[in-house]
């Protein structure tokens, strides 16, 4: 399983096939509130709209909620019939302070004004065939006395040309706006958009709630409160403390059994990776562990497709995974050891990237472990993993046609390269996993000594530690780059402040505005390289990182006969791995 960051436009419109379609009858709406009331209004949504928390990303862009509906059969082209889901979005959004580019007699300027994305230019950003300011119905409505809603419909189209309509509900709230916002196929929306109104005539202002801010200084206990706090917040979710507190678990699952056996799977694999690969210092950070109940679910926050078992964001740190309940549970504790892996690596090398060679082949090693018989006896490592996800068989394969790629190239390509490799999608997992199991097993004694050299058990240690080295050094410099950056902007904003004069006055007899604009901008650049420097957000450059990555070769594989090696590589895996 891949750990990049899956960056897909929310649009649960989209199609797949099946084999038959449920019938376009009306829902109905809850009998229960869905409450919003640190912002100050609640409202009973349609039935069986399963909620799913935003993420981060989502959050920003006014996302508070959404969810999965019905799914309708829809003719796709000259291929048959396909599946359309419908959706529902629940928006809020504010004046922000943005970037305004203008032209004045002097040339372009940058101002800073404050203002709010509008529904339309959301959604014409979000879906094909919008037009954010032609809505095909555009009315005042009013749901009771005092209260008021904006109600407007466009025309969308989804993949194969089939056509969606969008149905939105806008209320204007003392702070903001509020978009409840349904999506479906239009060929079956006739009988929905009754239900869609009625959910709209619920809402309702309330009296807001305070909500507590995440800070740095809280106890793991205060962490589980807040995220409990904001995860019960979107309806069905909670979040879960686990005895170690390196983890919180967040949830929509009602099984207390299964979640029991996932923090148990978690803490041992995490037990393994400190054995494995101590850190340099105590890592303090709590990683978030989201369990989703369904396939379905998962797929609604993550905005995946089919084929994803789990993933693992550098960019929130979180790792996504749901219940196989429904196939095989088995498979999900082992995307779970392998992803929790990536997130583990993720603090281990200062939140930098290894290859994919060490990177993936240890996810796999990891998600071939074994949990003990009891709840004291450590996990243990084998080849065997879950059907769909085994390695053994695929690697024996390829080295009997010698269809494995070069293993010098192999362990020295990038990404994409390592990804593609062929001669299936799974053959770059298979390889990495077979070299990693043979160096991590022949450290412990466990590869025959016709296959192993003792230079051999010196590649890991010696590739983590150069990688680490580097790393280090490389973050030392661009702190101390922005630290430099940082002390000219307030020289130069102290110079400023210091010529700044009265401002002239107009013709009109008022005074005239001061450059308002750059004094902004000088703050705000000053306070993100503030930021920067004190969540140790610093960007290092591709060069260096590929320096890095050939120092930590160097120092791995470097004095290793790659010949020899390979020789003994592929006679373990023919004759020793099993």
């Amino acid at each position: 399983m891949s750990f990049a960051s899956r960056f897909i436009l929310f649009c649960l419109g989209s199609l797949c096939l099946v084999a038959f379609a449920p019938s376009a009858q009306a829902q109905k709406v809850s009998k229960t509130y869905y409450e919003q009331s640190d912002h100050g209004f609640r409202f009973k949504p349609v039935e069986d709209y399963d909620m799913v928390p935003p993420q981060d990303r989502e959050k920003e862009g006014g996302l508070l909620a959404k969810a999965a509906g019905k799914s309708f059969a829809v003719k796709y082209g000259n291929m048959g019939m396909f599946d359309l889901e419908s959706s529902f979005e629940l928006l809020r959004m504010i004046e922000k302070k943005q970037r305004v580019f203008e032209e004045g007699e002097e040339g372009a300027s940058v101002t800073y004004k404050y203002k709010r994305v509008g529904l339309g230019d959301y959604l014409e950003r979000r879906y094909n065939g919008v037009k954010a300011d032609k809505p095909t119905l555009d009315k005042e409505v009013k749901i009771r006395k005092g209260l008021m809603a904006q109600h407007r419909q466009w025309k969308a189209k989804a993949q194969g040309e089939a056509e969606m309509i969008i149905d939105a509900y806008t209320f204007k709230l003392d702070d903001a706006w509020v978009h409840l916002v349904h999506v479906m196929s239009e060929k079956h929306s006739k009988k929905w958009l009754k239900a869609f109104t009625k959910s709209a005539k619920t809402f309702q202002l309330m009296e807001r709630t305070e909500v507590k801010k995440l800070s740095d200084d809280m106890t793991y206990e205060e962490l589980v409160e807040f995220h409990d706090m904001n995860e019960r917040a979107t309806g069905g979710w909670r979040a879960v403390a686990t005895p170690s507190k390196r983890y919180i678990i967040k949830t929509d699952s009602d099984d207390d059994d299964f979640i029991d056996k996932a923090i148990a799977r978690l803490e041992k694999s995490r037990d393994l990776y400190e054995r494995d690969f101590p850190p340099a210092k105590k890592i303090e950070h709590v990683s978030i562990v989201r369990v989703c109940s369904t396939e379905e679910v998962f797929h609604s926050y993550g905005n995946t497709g089919g084929g994803v078992g789990g993933w693992f964001s550098p960019a929130t740190t979180e790792l996504v995974l749901y219940d196989g309940k429904n196939r095989d549970r088995n498979a999900t504790y082992a995307v779970m050891s392998h992803e929790a892996f990536h997130q583990y690596c993720h603090f281990l090398f200062q939140e930098s990237e290894a290859h994919r060679w060490f990177d993936e082949g240890h996810g796999d090693y990891y998600g071939g472990a074994k949990m003990g018989r009891s709840k004291q006896a450590p996990m243990k490592i084998t080849p065997k993993m879950p059907a769909g996800f085994g390695r053994l068989g695929i690697i024996r394969e390829m080295v009997q046609t010698a269809t494995y790629a070069p293993l010098e190239d192999h362990l020295n390509y990038s990404h994409r390269e390592w990804q593609t490799q062929g001669p299936t999608n799974v053959s770059c997992y298979a390889q990495s996993w077979s070299i990693v199991y043979m160096l991590r097993q022949g450290a412990l004694g466990n590869v025959p000594s016709k296959v192993w050299e003792k230079e051999y058990k010196d590649i890991i240690p010696n590739y983590i530690r150069v990688l680490n080295e580097g790393y280090a050094k490389a973050y030392a410099e661009a702190r101390e780059k922005k630290r430099k950056s940082l002390e000219r902007l307030e020289k130069s904003k102290r110079k400023k402040d210091k010529k700044r004069k009265k401002p002239k006055k107009g013709e009109d007899g008022k005074e005239g505005a001061d450059d308002k604009s750059k004094e902004d901008n000088f703050d705000d650049v000053i306070d993100a390289l503030l930021s920067d420097i004190a969540n140790g957000d610093l960007m290092i450059s591709q060069e260096t990182k590929a320096q890095i990555w050939k120092d930590a070769m160097a120092a791995s594989w470097g004095d290793i006969d790659m010949i020899k090696f390979e020789e003994n590589w592929t006679t373990y895996v023919k004759k020793h791995l099993k």
